[in-house]
């Protein structure tokens, strides 16, 4: 046989690569160097399958370094250990191939989870602004199939992770996929009793992934919250669940979440729910329940969170809620509705307010407080209330405009004092 031997050191391939002019060649790292010793044997008369070598690849670029040992011949090759480090990550694997099979295993430590995108992102615009960070991430991984149908399964931890504004302390996750597509599943044990999870699939082609999530929480008061001593032990059972969807110019995410016996202090509630979806142009909230034997509470809305002056709707009906429950000085039930339009900026008000007092007071009947929003003033009217003394009426106006609130709400709404008169003609 005939021994062969070549050697590079820190061969400059920016001008190589430009000369072949290909699209995936293009997105490359700038001032690659290619450095090797292969070291390989051709049997006589010559033929591919004839050839066996061995030896080490590496190639370099300002910011990263992949290297790669190995051996092996024209029909079977070996990998003996493949390592990359880039901003953020490094990763190290090994396998055997043949012509048309691949078996390998792979483990990837992604130290700085947000660095790793950060870099990512010069070729897959978008990736940097997601707001993904914390870590480590640990990738444990396996690869087998073709060369040109691999097909990959693997695990992983990862430690502290962010997704602005929220930060857990673990999450676990599975995937396996090929290269059209991935099926992943990650579960997150926020607390005792508590369990999140989210399973979908990423799509390659356009890097988009959609899927379905739930929750579970056996006991709220196993939750990990401060809850001021006066309410007592917090208790209650909420599960849910939805639909998400994503990719790197739009998202989705809908879903229903419910709790059933809620308690806190005196407060309990028999059920509470939501149903909503969210888009980056709209939020939607089909219906907010809350049920207390007799009482009731429901809410809807709908606003585009990102547009001031975009359409707002929403509605809130209740009725038979005990104030005296909720800590106020006042005892008695009270019932209404209100509808709120106009926009996040300017939003406008109507409804209605029913207070019923207790059974045993025969001081006062019912009242019915009419009220509005349009301006930016907030106007009350009570008209014939009927006490023991006789029939009250009254208007109370309240100008928002030297209110504390955020610059963006009523900007120009008027300033000056709140302005309330009774009528009490004909009291006793």
């Amino acid at each position: 046989p005939v021994a062969v031997t070549a050697d590079l050191d820190a061969l400059p391939m920016d001008a190589s690569i430009a000369l072949l002019d290909h699209p995936y060649l293009a997105n490359l790292p700038k001032e690659l160097r290619v450095s090797s010793r292969m070291t390989g044997e051709v049997s006589q008369p010559f033929s591919a399958q004839s050839i066996s070598a061995d030896g080490w690849l590496q190639v370099s670029w300002p910011d990263g370094e992949l290297m790669v040992t190995g051996r092996g011949t024209f029909e079977r090759w070996s990998v003996d250990e493949m390592s990359l480090a880039v901003p953020g990550a490094t990763a190290t694997a090994k396998g055997l191939g043949r012509a048309d099979r691949v078996s390998a295993e792979m483990k990837i430590d992604a130290h700085d989870p947000k660095t790793l995108l950060d870099y990512v992102d010069r070729w897959r615009p978008g990736l940097a602004h997601l707001g993904i960070g914390g870590g480590p991430v640990f990738v444990s991984a396996g690869l087998e199939g073709t060369l040109s149908q691999p097909r990959t399964t693997g695990s992983f931890p990862w430690l502290h992770p962010e997704a602005a504004p929220y930060t857990l302390d673990e999450i676990h996750g599975t995937f396996a996929g090929g290269t059209p597509s991935l099926d992943w599943i990650v579960i997150d044990s926020a607390a005792a009793g508590v369990q999140v999870s989210a399973d979908g699939t990423i799509r390659w082609n356009g890097f988009q992934t959609d899927g379905l999530w739930t929750v579970g929480i056996e006991d709220l008061g196993m939750l990990p919250v401060d809850v001021p001593q006066e309410m007592g032990h917090l208790r209650g059972f909420v599960e849910g669940g939805g639909r998400f969807a994503w990719s790197l110019d739009d998202w989705l995410v809908d879903g229903a979440v419910d709790a059933r016996d809620v308690a806190a202090g005196t407060i309990h509630l028999d059920t509470i729910g939501v149903w909503f979806e969210a888009t980056p142009e709209r939020f939607d909230v089909g219906e907010i329940r809350l049920d207390a034997g007799d009482a009731f509470v429901r809410a809807t809305g709908s606003l585009a969170p990102t547009d001031l002056t975009g359409d707002l709707q929403a509605s809130l009906d209740f009725a038979e809620v005990d104030i005296g429950e909720l800590g106020s000085p006042v005892a008695g039930t009270v019932s209404g509705n209100l509808k709120l339009s106009g926009s996040p900026a300017l939003p406008e008000a109507v409804g209605m307010v029913a207070w019923a007092p207790p059974e045993n007071t025969e001081l006062v009947d019912p009242l019915i407080v009419t009220v509005s929003l349009a301006g930016g003033v907030a106007q009350a009217d009570i008209s014939g209330w009927e006490t023991a003394a006789g029939p009250v009426s009254g208007r109370a106006v309240i100008p928002m405009g030297d209110l504390p609130r955020p610059e963006w709400l009523w900007p120009e709404a008027p300033g000056g004092p709140l302005r309330a008169n009774l009528d009490g003609l004909g009291l006793r």
